[in-house]
């Protein structure tokens, strides 16, 4: 907490500093990044890149979380294995320099407003059949420690979260006039989705705010809870929310090429969206503990003459000008300053204006950004020399484009770009402190298919030029190493009196490795890495990979001698398999005629005290409670159904158990009487 106080602390200075005229004092509020200059920044995904991002060191590198891509909504995410092996990678790559870090900003959604508003609403809703918002919680609540678990000495800031981009600019856009279809005073079922959160996690219900567990929580008091748990659960990691350019507007971005010859239109938008963040409670939270950090705005994430897009970036007005892009620095300063937050530019395309001879020499991925932020002094002031493919590409024609957006009416893009007379050289010379000035602390190059830092496997690398640039103006990260990226393979830690190895989230298992956590061993199926036992056990027929074997004790199989394995890796248990070899699949037929197994017998649930089951001698268990539509089962409860035992794998309501199937809610504990 000493690390938030001083935070706030030094926050509050910065915004005394910025009213009075000492706007770039403000970077010193984000915990973690430097105030000293812009932050630079790019993609890292776990592959192949982190060899050239390490040889080319900038402050940050961002990834998206989760799966889906989408907050995965019909997933629960206790572990996000990929984050965690991008958070080890980076760590790998820190090894290998000369005491430089980087600040991993992971791109986490609660809402999913980027594919429809439909999908938003579905994100927003928790029902008897669907707890979407329960499991968006769950899966927040996971990362925020998730990432508060890599906080060490070296890192006391380990992590900066980026949260749901698209969805406070869908959600002001989307209103006409007369409708909306996602009301800004929707009613949200926080309580519920909360409540079931900590009771899924175990947590203590009692921490969450009297206003969250009111009956008539909005859209407003959801946002505020996002910024909450973040809050509570990663005390250490700042965070900020995404905030598109639309401001509100029909047009979208469009309305920006309009502002570049009517500069009255920037303060118009500046004041929709101000007031729209705080009767949404995210910046303007009467809680001061629960404000973010700082606020991010994006452009569109795709480079403007990126051939797979078939020219859309064009068409679709997403080409900016040199006026253009002072009118979308003037529209960032004004949000951030009516917040009170420094900005981060994120998804900056990385393409540049390739000149003849350049380094980069493919022909499908230039832009203009980089130029007019770190400046080209390879262009000439009259781009002449810039490569036909984009100098010479036709922009839309006002008369037959729906696209009327585009001011000056230029017939090229070479026309289009051409720089004003009052800024000669607007590509050459850069604009760095256009950006101090809007309160820009860094700038995060790229995205999942558009230029980076280094390649990826999305895109082709562009020669090193936009970290050239970077480095030119002293923007690196120190000087990179070309050292080779160390991998190295934790040891499991042996359990005293046992013969299972403590469970650990980086060690690879193979099948009928053994494993203990939480005082109770495991035995995997199949090849594993990062599956947290706990969420992810269940009988053999289950479909899960860890198989429940026992609560730990000092001799958890039947082995004829129950000594422990004295070496520290994991080892499989030296008992007969019901299969020849290992499989991987979960699915290994039983053989009713074979000789009982030595193993002791699954438990129903994952805990230390076993349940009644089914036992290979063929008893018939007790039935328990018969199951009840109307009523709620938490994890581990059971009931009886059809003449069948179950448990609840999570919590339930009106779930029929044998609609269930091996990947519902109940396990199937088999026949009872």
């Amino acid at each position: 907490m000493k690390v938030r106080k001083m935070s706030l602390a030094v926050r509050g200075i910065a915004l005394a500093a910025f009213m009075a005229g000492g706007a770039s004092l403000l970077n010193a509020a984000v915990p973690g990044w430097s105030g000293s200059k812009i932050a630079m920044g790019g993609v890292i995904n776990g592959g192949d890149e982190a060899v050239l991002l390490q040889q080319r060191p900038v402050d940050a590198l961002f990834t998206y979380a989760g799966i889906g891509g989408d907050g995965d909504r019909t997933r629960i995410i206790t572990l996000d294995t990929k984050i965690d092996k991008i958070m080890k990678q980076i760590r790998a790559m820190e090894s290998n320099l000369a005491g430089e870090t980087f600040m991993p900003t992971i791109v986490f959604y609660t809402v999913d407003a980027s594919s429809s508003t439909y999908t938003a609403k579905l994100d927003l809703s928790n029902d008897s059949t669907n707890h979407y918002l329960r499991n968006h919680y769950i899966n927040l609540i996971s990362m925020a420690k998730q990432l508060q678990s890599y906080k060490d000495a070296k890192h006391p800031v380990p992590a900066t979260l980026l949260l749901n981009p698209d969805y406070l600019g869908e959600l002001q856009k989307q209103c006409e006039p007369t409708y909306c279809d996602i009301p800004f005073d929707m009613a949200v079922p926080v309580a519920s989705g909360l409540t079931e959160a900590f009771d899924y996690l175990g947590l203590d219900k009692s921490q969450i705010p009297a206003q969250f567990m009111a009956g008539n929580t909005t859209i407003a008091e959801y946002n505020q809870s996002v910024s909450w748990l973040v809050r509570q659960f990663g005390p250490d990691i700042p965070f900020g929310w995404h905030v598109n350019v639309w401001a509100g507007d029909k047009r979208g971005h469009g309305w920006l090429q309009l502002a570049s010859t009517t500069p009255s239109m920037v303060p118009e938008h500046v004041t929709a969206v101000s007031n729209f963040l705080t009767q949404m409670k995210v910046y303007g939270n009467t809680n001061t503990a629960w404000l973010p950090d700082f606020i991010a705005f994006d452009k569109w994430e795709r480079d403007a003459f990126d051939a797979s897009q078939s020219g859309l970036p064009v068409r679709g007005g997403y080409l900016y000008n040199a006026p253009v892009m002072n009118a979308y620095l003037d529209y960032v300063k004004g949000v951030s300053a009516s917040v009170a937050r420094p900005a981060m530019l994120w998804q900056i395309p990385g393409g540049h204006l390739q000149t003849t001879g350049d380094v980069d020499t493919r022909g499908d991925h230039g832009s203009a950004e980089p130029d007019w932020i770190l400046g080209n002094p390879a262009v000439d002031q009259y781009l002449s020399n810039v490569l036909p493919y984009i100098a010479n590409t036709a922009m839309p024609d006002p008369t037959t484009s729906t696209n009327v957006y585009y001011q000056g009416g230029a017939k090229t893009v070479k026309a289009h770009l051409t720089c004003p007379a009052s800024e000669p050289t607007c590509w050459q010379t850069g604009h760095l402190n256009k950006l101090k000035d809007a309160n820009v602390f860094s700038v995060l190059w790229g995205g999942g298919s558009t230029t980076s830092i280094a390649g990826t496997a999305n895109v082709k690398d562009d020669g090193g030029w936009l970290f050239a640039r970077i480095k030119a103006l002293g923007l690196n990260n120190g000087t990179g190493s070309s050292a080779a990226i160390p991998t190295p393979a934790p040891t499991p830690t042996p359990v005293p009196g046992s013969n299972c190895t403590a469970w650990q989230s980086t060690v690879v298992y193979n099948a009928n490795d053994c494993v203990t956590y939480n005082g109770v061993n495991y035995k995997a199926q199949w090849y594993t890495q990062g599956d947290n036992p706990a969420s992810n056990s269940g009988g053999q027929y289950d479909g899960k990979v860890w198989l429940i074997l026992s609560a730990a004790s000092p001799t958890p199989t039947p082995t004829p001698t129950a000594t422990p394995t004295p070496t520290p890796t994991a080892t499989p248990t030296p008992k007969p398999s019901a299969t020849p070899t290992p499989t991987p699949t979960p699915t290994a037929t039983p053989t009713p005629s074979a000789t009982p197994t030595p193993t002791p017998t699954p438990t129903p649930t994952p805990t230390a005290t076993p349940s009644p089951s089914v036992t290979p001698t063929g008893t018939v268990a007790a039935c328990y409670a018969a199951w009840s539509a109307s009523g709620t089962y938490l994890a581990n409860q059971t009931a009886s159904y059809g003449g069948r035992n179950y448990s609840a794998k999570w919590w339930t309501k009106g779930d029929v158990p044998t609609d269930s199937g091996a990947w519902g809610v109940w396990k199937d504990l088999g026949i009872c009487r």
